[in-house]
């Protein structure tokens, strides 16, 4: 064992070390939050705050051993301070310095050590940041970088505790300072001294004969001026025996300069009461002032260093993304507000497959930067509000903390996955990445204990269960993922059977309720599998939704009713019009108003033969590109219902004002119609409101002839249901 040697500069060294006044002092919130964010930043067990002293090592914070203090001669921190440089040992019981030391030798002895100086402004090495671990392990550049960074944080909060210290004697030396005593006659406004003691030379560097016979209010600062004159209103109020604090203000000295004071004084009266005159006592507090003002700064500082400092540990240093801390912080705070609401979320863990060959075959460096560029690529692809963080080596945690249904993360993961798999450059290298992806979703069943920590788990879980099957993600619940499975296959029959023109319409005419003509028919969108039979449009519908293929499927729909109305015109059926339901996510793209007018122009149907079926939250929402679309339609004859109105987001103001020409009673007000009283009451409340708008009504699900007859009665005049028809295909209606 290898003692360090003792620093030529030991006694300033030891003189600047006790300037600090730290040794053997209780425990300090600032530094203990340091030792433990250096334990949770680098993942290490030991974290220490040095100070080297004349015989030992005593630990201002500590995490992780049991003693405050060891003998010097013994101590790796000694070695730092001797030399000033940092010191790394990946592992002590190789290192002939130590092998044999018994902080080395001892149960759960050292073996890996990094420790940097604690150096002063004055450059002397009074102690050691450290840490530390009884595992060895490498050390690279960042972590070393990373150790000096919280250095310099701790050397700047030994600063801040010196100057607070410093500055806290000097004002118990100002406090007490030289009072100068005025004496004037109270003429409001002006104040003519006819007293001034003599040590003013001393503070303000005018001789008492200067003073005596001028307004003091010519010495007053413009600025503090007119406040002084009001608050001289409310001492001349003051009871008799008493005194007034005047807020302290500025009085020009003899050098022209301003000197802050603080001026108490009491009041002389005469027989009937009134003030007279007035005796002050004034002390200048003009390093006062400036402390406080200093303070104030280095307490703005401090608040700096500390966000440096939480930014510091909150962030991966790497990449710049937030790391595992923040994303467990983050994920805690999603959890409660998700208890609230009743909605879901969703905690994602990425890992890259053989990423280790990309390190091996290009270098290290190179691998950083395929991080940092993926790191980057996942913010581009995320939503606002998600959180992407690096978890460690090729790892990344993903956080989306709002679902409306837990298998909303499907179409999400699977973007993910494929822009992670897109060609990623580095300089002119092109890499292919292969990722693997953990879910776990929440609610969930089970405990709720430790549920922020149980939900990164199972993301784990499942991620390693994704690398173990070798697909592209894992829900950590069987059932999700058979769900997500199901869907995707879903989607992708739903594309082949539109690429293979397997779906088919069935009609369902709409009539008038008194004579049984026809008014219209609507087009239905229907989907026989040969595997599964037929599909229900409840199933295929939200999913063509959320794969984006509802625009081609939407599409197929308008162009196969257009022309089939066309064939209808041509053999002198009478239908009215042909109804087409329009989903929502296709009336957001702009341009979609061209594309119902293009389909009109390639069958040649009229424009005054279409109506088109939407929803109430398209109008509700009232988007600039659905009401300027509807416009331009019904300018042309294409007429608009609004489907299962009543259902939805009623706001019954946009029915003035926009393009609707029928309401549509949603069936679940007519399933028990007229019976039930109070879906009997929203029924005719919205045939009311329709008559008094001057708009269609039509009642949907009608089944019964009791249906039939009580709706007439009650004004509305057309409805569709299977009373009259079943949806079915247009040959049987030739």
């Amino acid at each position: 064992m290898r003692p360090a040697p003792i620093p030529e500069n030991e006694d300033e060294r030891l003189a600047a070390l006790h300037e600090y006044g730290l040794l053997d002092t209780p425990p300090e919130d600032a530094f203990e939050r340091i030792t433990t964010l250096l334990c949770n930043f680098f993942d290490l067990p030991i974290a220490t705050i040095t100070l080297v002293d004349n015989d030992r090592q005593w630990f201002k914070s500590y995490r992780g051993l049991d003693d405050c203090q060891t003998p010097r001669d013994i101590s790796f921190c000694g070695h730092v301070v001797a030399s000033g440089e940092p010191l790394i040992v990946e592992d002590a019981t190789a290192d002939e310095r130590f092998h044999d030391n018994p902080l080395v030798t001892s149960e759960r002895g050292i073996r890996f050590y990094a420790g940097v100086p604690l150096t002063t402004p004055s450059g002397y090495h009074i102690g050691v940041l450290s840490i530390q671990d009884p595992q060895a392990r490498k050390s690279d550049a960042i972590c070393l970088q990373s150790l000096q960074d919280f250095a310099a944080l701790v050397v700047d909060e030994l600063e801040l505790r010196l100057q607070s210290a410093k500055r806290q004697l000097e004002l118990r030396r100002f406090a007490g300072g030289p009072t100068v005593v005025f004496a004037w006659d109270q003429k409001s406004g002006e104040w003519p001294v006819r007293y001034v003691s003599p040590n003013v030379q001393r503070v303000l560097g005018y001789s008492p004969e200067q003073l005596i016979g001028r307004p003091f209010a010519e010495l007053v600062h413009p600025e503090d001026y007119p406040r002084l004159i009001r608050e001289d209103s409310r001492a001349l109020s003051v009871a008799v025996d008493s005194y007034f604090d005047y807020t302290p203000y500025r009085v020009k000295a003899a050098d022209s300069a301003y000197r802050w004071v603080q001026e108490t004084s009491v009041f002389e009266r005469n027989g009937r009461g009134d003030v007279v005159a007035g005796l002050g006592y004034i002390n200048d507090i003009t390093e006062r002032v400036e402390l406080e003002e200093q303070n104030r700064t280095d307490r703005s500082e401090l608040i700096y260093y500390r966000s440096q400092l939480e930014e510091l540990l909150h962030t991966d240093p790497l990449t710049e993304l937030p790391n595992r801390l923040l994303l467990h912080d983050r994920l805690a705070q999603a959890v409660e507000r998700r208890k609230r609401d009743k909605a879901a979320l969703a905690v994602l863990v990425l890992d890259l497959r053989d990423f280790r060959a990309i390190n091996d075959s290009l270098g290290k460096d190179f691998g950083d930067q395929v991080l940092i560029n993926l790191g980057r690529r996942l913010k581009q692809v995320l939503r606002v509000g998600d959180t992407v963080a690096r978890l460690g080596g090729d790892e990344f945690g993903i956080l989306l903390p709002w679902l409306g249904v837990a298998d909303d993360s499907v179409e999400l993961v699977e973007r993910l996955v494929n822009w992670v798999e897109e060609p990623l450059f580095v300089g002119d290298q092109e890499i292919c990445l292969v990722a693997r992806v953990g879910i776990s979703v929440y609610p969930t069943s089970g405990s709720e204990e430790n549920l922020v920590t149980r939900l990164l788990e199972q993301a784990d879980t499942a991620m390693h269960e994704a690398k173990r099957e070798g697909v592209r993600y894992r829900f950590f619940s069987a059932e999700l993922t058979d769900r997500a499975h199901e869907r995707l296959k879903l989607a992708a029959d739903l594309r082949r059977a539109l690429a293979n023109n397997r779906l088919l319409l069935h009609y369902q005419p709409q009539v008038d309720l008194k004579s049984g003509s026809w008014v219209g028919v609507e087009a239905l969108a229907r989907w026989f599998d040969p595997q599964q039979g037929w599909i229900s449009p409840a199933r295929f519908i939200p999913v063509a939704e959320r794969s984006g293929l509802i625009d081609r499927l939407g599409e197929w729909v308008l162009d196969t009713a257009c022309a089939q109305a066309v064939i209808w015109l041509q053999q002198g059926i009478d239908f009215g019009r042909i109804s087409v339901n329009v989903a929502a996510p296709q009336m957001a793209e702009e341009g979609w108003a061209e594309k119902v007018k293009e389909a009109l122009e390639r069958t040649g149907l009229p424009p005054h033969k279409l109506e088109l079926e939407i929803t109430e939250s398209l109008l509700v929402e009232r988007m600039d590109c659905v009401t300027k679309g509807l416009s331009e339609l019904r300018a042309l004859g294409v007429a608009v219902a609004v489907d299962d109105f009543g259902t939805g987001y009623s706001a019954l103001s946009y029915l003035k004002d926009l393009p609707v020409d029928k309401l549509k009673i949603d069936r679940s007000f007519i399933r028990d119609y007229p019976g039930d009283r109070h879906a009997a009451a929203i029924a005719r409340a919205i045939i009311a409101l329709g008559t008094g708008l001057g708009i269609r009504i039509i009642a949907e699900g009608v089944e019964t002839e009791m249906q039939r007859k009580a709706l007439l009665d009650a004004g509305c005049r057309q409805g569709q249901g299977f009373l009259f028809h079943v949806p079915e295909p247009a040959a049987s209606f030739g």
